[in-house]
This record gives structure tokens, sequence and C-alpha cells, in this order.
């Protein structure tokens, strides 16, 4: 009679090859439902304990163990045999009749005169062990570089084929200088910020990573820079869910990366400018040390700016006092200055030096000081030189800066600094060398979308919320190894939810009926909730305020439930859009204020999720503006929402659990419940868990291998005994092999 189970072990290089005599060991699978629903609950590995007997065959793949005189050395290349080292993995395969179990790697645990006990660790699918710790800004696959200007990216608004897109959101960034109204109907491009399709997201997902040495990096590129593609996924059942579906970047600033000095001036031919009483200014030319100050600077002149007023009203006027404005107000970087400044004899005291915003001011106050060091002098009897350099870390450089000092401790009866004080070797850097500057994008700056996903956000975190959003199931196709599919819950279960008999698989001769269990649903929760993360911008802050609720959650009340709330929550925060009689272009709004229609400040939000609705009309036409020069004038702009709507404006869709109190937007009376994700996801789920006639079938089976091999949690399981029959949804198997009972989970269809 052949063997059932045939184990091997081999050498890392397969060179070596031996087959083991298994005595016993606990071959339990559990098969689940839930494994499908939860992918956080999904096992990457399964684990095997074996006991090996003191068998001819056995003593010699495993180097005889129990002999104490065995030594192994690492100048033999053999690995198994008598070289084996007894706390090595090796790779092994396990067969149940001639089919293969798992491949995987075994260990001997410990030995004793007898017996070998060892441990199998098999991979079941590798595809959760590879993105377990992984993030979705580490999908590099998704790498891909554009121009950022006007010509390349209004086309990505109707793309049928570009795997993103640059939507029409407003982030708060506005460049406009002088008197203007925020809320007007202009639009600032540098708020454009490329943003992924949700299927380019899942198509990157379940290409894998390897882990590159040389970088440190994980990265789902190979080494000849080729695109890893580990395993696929099949979304085509849920193509019409997701399609048009996009994770807008979460940002607080729309930034490239610069290494090492971005900026630097020198303040040449310094001298003090006022009448050297306790404000100065130091009056000089500021020139560029490297090509890219025009890039950086704006350099300027303070005209008409009083230095210092008396309490009797005089001053003194500076005509021609430098002032650096930067080009780009939201920066975040290292701000390097430095000088030297000499202190003459008969003074004593603390001088602030360093950078005032002097932008709109006509005088300098102490309040202005926004980036600067502290001097102090201690010998009243010498002259002290001081060579300063210091660094600050900067994340809003707005304004318009001149480069002061001034005494802090000044005093009525010392109200005067001396005239000796000297400045020289004044320079002013932006960044520095083994640092990286944030710089915000210029228009035909050239990007990589890559570089705007957002941060910090697991993948196994993102894939579990995309599936609860639309209640999917994941699983793997039987028929292509590697390939994956995601489907919807009344996809997957539209056998039982209609109940087709001819789909059933009848088990009824199957089943030890003297161990079988029943257990009702007694134990259900008070309620149901489906509930979005919570975020702080204008909308968002405004709708909890006002309706003491989040946008577009659900809860449904179950009057026979007894135990504790059910809930399902996103990691997804909802993004609200603003209508408003000043800009008709119907804006989702992602910015922060301290109230409805005040100052926009932008900031780093929690992840979202929108659809792109293509192009708009809105009358009148409205301008796209870089700061203040005009690159586009349009009669209709990109409508992003959590709304799906139609070219033709016909309601198709939401991306919410229900209907909110308040949409903020014109559309308020034209969409429709049915079309919530609640209602169009879950009902028949909740319908079903909340049945007064649902029950639970605990038993144990006579499962063959082939029944395993068949398993199909699709189909209804037919049962019949001598009380009657039924129909049952399977729930979950737990699998030895096809020579003991299996314990098995089915769920009654009551429909």
């Amino acid at each position: 009679m052949a063997k059932k189970y045939n184990l091997y072990i081999s050498s890392d290089n397969n060179s070596e090859i031996y087959e083991l005599d298994i005595d016993s060991f606990d071959t339990s699978t559990i098969f689940s439902v839930e494994n499908l629903q939860d992918i956080t609950k999904r096992n990457d590995t399964i684990t095997f304990d074996i006991k090996l007997l003191r068998t001819k065959a056995n003593n010699i793949a495993l180097g005889n163990l129990f002999d104490i005189t065995a030594f192994s050395s690492p100048k033999y290349n053999q690995q198994l045999g008598h070289n084996y080292i007894p706390n090595q993995l090796v790779n092994c395969q396990l067969f149940e009749d001639n089919t293969q179990l798992l491949k995987g790697k075994l260990q001997i645990v410990d030995f004793d005169k007898s017996t070998y006990n060892a441990a199998i660790t098999g991979e079941v699918v590798s595809f959760m062990g590879n993105i377990k710790d992984r993030y979705l800004h580490e999908l590099d696959s998704l790498s891909s570089t554009t121009l950022y200007n006007y010509t390349y990216i209004t086309p990505t608004w109707t793309s049928s084929t570009s795997p993103y897109l640059f939507p029409m959101l407003d982030f708060g960034i506005d460049y406009r200088t002088g008197n203007y109204d925020p809320y007007d109907n202009n639009y600032e491009f540098n708020n454009l910020r490329p943003a992924f399709y949700l299927k380019s997201y899942l198509n990157a997902i379940f290409k894998g990573f390897r882990f590159d040495q040389s970088k440190k990096i994980y990265t789902q590129k190979k080494e000849d820079g080729t695109i890893l593609i580990n395993n696929t996924i099949d979304t085509s059942k849920i193509d019409g869910i997701i399609n048009n579906v996009f994770i807008p970047n979460n940002f607080e600033n729309f930034t490239r990366s610069v290494e090492g000095v971005v900026s630097k001036i020198l303040m040449s031919t310094p001298a003090q400018s006022g009448n050297n009483l306790n404000l100065q200014t130091i009056n000089g030319v500021a020139s560029a040390f490297n090509s890219s100050i025009d890039d950086f600077w704006i350099v300027g002149t303070k005209t008409n700016f009083k230095l210092w007023e008396s309490s009797g009203g005089g001053g003194v006027t500076q005509l021609s006092m430098p002032t650096l404005k930067p080009r780009d107000k939201y920066i975040n970087c290292v701000l390097n200055m430095r000088f030297r400044l000499v202190m003459p004899v008969g003074t004593v005291g603390t001088w602030l030096v360093g950078l005032a915003d002097v932008a709109g001011a006509n005088k300098l106050e102490q309040g202005q000081l926004k980036h600067y060091t502290k001097v102090q002098k201690t010998d009243i009897n010498i002259s002290q030189e001081f060579n300063m350099e210091f660094d600050l870390q900067v994340d809003n450089l707005q304004g318009e800066f001149a480069f002061v000092f001034f005494r802090e401790d000044q005093s009525a009866k010392d109200s005067k600094n001396e005239t000796g004080i000297e400045f020289d070797n004044i320079a002013i850097q932006v960044g520095k060398e083994n640092t990286t500057t944030e710089i915000s994008v210029n228009y035909n700056n050239t990007i990589d979308v890559f570089n705007y996903i957002p941060k910090d956000i697991k993948i196994l975190d993102f894939l579990k919320s995309i599936m609860q959003m639309f209640n999917l199931y994941l699983y793997q196709d039987k028929d292509i190894p590697n390939r994956f599919v995601l489907d919807t819950y009344n996809n997957f279960y539209k056998n039982i939810i209609t109940l087709n008999p001819s789909n059933a698989t009848d088990w009824s001769d199957k089943i030890e009926w003297s161990k079988a269990k029943f257990k009702t649903n007694i134990d259900l929760p008070k309620s149901y909730s489906f509930k979005f993360t919570e975020d702080g911008d204008m909308m968002n802050n405004f709708y909890q305020e006002t309706y003491k609720s989040n946008f577009g959650d659900y809860s449904i009340l179950n009057e026979n439930g007894t135990e504790d709330d059910n809930t399902v929550e996103l990691i997804f925060a909802p993004t609200i859009n603003l209508s408003h009689s000043k800009d008709l272009k119907n804006l989702p709004i992602i910015y922060e204020s301290d109230s409805l229609m005040g100052e926009k400040k932008p900031f780093k939000s929690n992840i979202r999720i929108l659809y792109n609705n293509g192009l708009k009309p809105v009358s009148p036409s409205y301008e796209i503006k870089n700061g203040d020069t005009m690159i586009g004038y349009r009669p209709s702009y990109n409508y992003c929402s959590m709304l799906k709507w139609s070219a033709s404006d016909v309601f198709e869709g939401m991306l919410l659990f229900d209907i909110p109190f308040n949409l903020m937007t014109y559309d308020f009376t034209n969409i429709d419940k049915s079309k919530s994700l609640f209602n169009l996801y879950y009902t028949n789920r909740i319908k079903e868990l909340t049945d007064n006639n649902l029950t639970i079938l605990e038993v144990e089976i006579f499962l063959t291998k082939e029944d395993i091999e068949q398993l199909d949690f699709t189909k209804p399981i037919y049962v019949e005994n001598e009380d009657g029959n039924a129909y049952f949804k399977l729930l979950e198997v737990n699998y030895n092999n096809n020579t003991l009972l299996s314990k098995c989970k089915l769920q009654k269809i009551t429909i």
C-alpha cells in the first residue's frame, strides 16, 4: 500500500534531497469565509508539528543527531546528511496522496532516544506576508514623471486610460498678492495635485515587494528595473463600482524635495541705518551667492519706513532698506544665518539679531522679529567679537524680511547704542548640506506623481477599508496561480441570496449527526454602525458642530440586540463640497479655517476618497491663476465629489453610507438614498444577520481531499436527515485529512 503522506527535505540549491519517514502529525487546516471578508484575519503561514521516529532513513537525512560525537562544520558544502545542523531551517515539501499540501521550512525542535520532534512552517498565501508591514507610499511601481503645467494636467480630468489625475480640489493654497477675495471665482493652479485612481492602487498592491539590500528599502522593482508581478488582481466584478474612484493627496503643501543648499545670499557693504537708538536695520545689498537666488527670493526695498519713533512722534525714515520676499511662502526648510558682530567698549546687554517681517508695516517693532538669535555682551570694559552661525527649522516663511538688530534690555537711562557696533560677513542660506528642503512645486517643474501618494498609510489598513466600504470579498482564483479576485457580497452569494438549488452541494450523507449542535442568533449587537474617520477641515468641523454627527455615517438599531454595537469604521475621512454665490464651482474643501468661509489654512488631512465626475460647465467662466499670472480661462471645471454623477447630471451613486443632513451644495434635492453604500452593499447582509430564524449548525463531517479541493463558499449546502431538510451557507471548515472528521460551521438560509 502506498504511503498516505510523503515528506521531503532539500538543501537550498536542491542538490540534496531526502525523504523522511513520518510517524504522526496534526494537519488541521481552517478554511473560513471570514478570511475572505476581513483580510486582517488571514494567515500567511500554517504550522504542523510532526513526529519523526528514529528510522534508518531519518537518521541518515538528519545526520544521526542521537550520536553525541556528531559534529557539523562550515567547511563542508553539504547541508543535509552527516553535516546537518539541528537548529537550521531546511526546505521541505509535504504531499498527501501525491498532491502537494504545502511547501515551506522544517526545523528539528528537540529529540530523544526514539523520536525527532519537528515543526513545519508552510506558506499558505504569500501575498499577506508580503504586504503586512508595507505602506502605500512604497508602491514605487506607480512611479511616473510628468510636467506640472496646464497642457499636461487638464487632459487627466477626462482621460479614460491615465492611472492618475490632477483633480480640481481646494487645498486652501493661494499665491496671489495684494488685496483679493480667497472665495472668489478664480482658481489657484497650485491646488492641483496628482492623485491615483483606486484601481491603480489595487493593481500595484498585488505586484508585491522585495527588499533591496543595497538601498535598504522595499521596492516593487527587480534588480534590472522591471516591475515585480508576484500576484495579480481581477477587479472585473467590481469595475463598475470603483471606476473613477481616486485617492487625493493629503499633504499640507504641494512640495518637491531639494537636497543641500537651495539659495544663499550675502549682504555686501553692510552699514547701520537709523539714529543709534534701540531698533536698527543693516543696510546693504543682497547679492546672489548662487544662481538659484532668483528662483527663491524676490529682492526688493522698503521705502518710507520708520525705524524708530519717539514718544513725541519723531522718527527717521529709511528710503532704501533691502528686503527679501520668498517666492514660496509654504516652504519647509532649514534657515541658516551667519554674521560677524563687534560690540564696542562701554556696552553690555542682550541683542536680538535676525530677520524681521516688515510686510504691511511702517515701523519696526519687536513682535515683527520672526527668525533670529540672541547675542549677549557681558563685559563693559572691553570690546567683544561674536562670530555667529545658527540654524532654524522653518515651516512657514511668509512675509517680507529685513535683516535687523535691537537691544532687548533697553532702558530709559541707557537709551543709546554705541556707534561703534560693526557687522560683516552676513549670509542668509536656505538649506544645508545633508538636509532636505521642501519647496512648493513650481509651474513647469518635472515631478514624479509617485512622490505624492499619501504617507504612512498601511496597505493592509487601506485594503481593509476599501473592502469594508463596498462589502467586498477577496479570494484566490482556483484556475490561475497567484491571481486574486475581488467581488461584492451580493455577487459572491448570488446563488444563496436567490437560493438556486441547482447549484447546491449535497452533504447529507457526510454528517455525523450524533455530534451536531445548533446555535441561535441570541448574541446580536444592539446596533450596526458604519463610520468614517473624523477630520478637522472647515467643512467637517462645521458639519460636526451643527449636526452632532459625522458626514455620511449610518447606524441601524436592532431591537432584538443584547451585545455591544457592531461597528465598521473606515480610515477615510469624508470630504464635503461647498457651493456659494461667489464661486459657482462646486469644489471639495480640504483646508482648515477658524470659521465657515474664514481664512483658508492648508493642513495635513486624513486620507480621503472621491469620484472624478469629469467636466462640468459653469457660468461665468473663471480664471486659473498661478499666483498673479493667468494661465487659463475656462467655461467648465473638473467636478470631484463623494457623489457620482453621469455626464448628463444623473445621480448614480455615493461614497457615503447614508444621505447627510446637509450636503452644503445645490445637489441636495437630487440624490437617492437607495444608492448609498449601506443600501447597495449591506442591506442583504444585515437582513440575514438579524433574521429571527437564523441558526448556526456545528457538525463533524467526513470530507475527502476532493471535497476540500472543490470547496466553494458561494454555493448552498443541502442537508437532509430524518427531521427534515434545509439549505445552508458554509461558514468554516476545519480539515485534518480524509480519514478523520472535519469540524464545520454552516448557517441556515432563511430567504
